[in-house]
């Protein structure tokens, strides 16, 4: 099946808000359709033609707490 992984933490630049996730995706088929929830009513949907180590950035308009979700 397929494997996502992260760290688990983010990096955030306090000044405009964005936020980067880096991720790894092995296993699976290709193409591998990803839909990242970044828990503040958007969503982000890339698609990866190969396994590997990829980094997504979301710049949120608010300070606050955020739940992201990775489908």
């Amino acid at each position: 099946g397929l494997i996502i992984s992260s760290k688990g933490y983010f990096r955030v630049d306090q000044t405009t808000k964005t936020v980067r996730l880096q991720f790894s995706i092995n296993d699976g088929q290709v193409p591998y359709r990803i839909i990242l929830r970044w828990g503040d009513g958007t969503q982000s949907t890339k698609t990866y033609t190969k396994a590997g180590e990829y980094m997504l950035e979301h710049t949120y308009k608010n300070p606050g707490q955020y739940r992201v979700v990775i489908e």
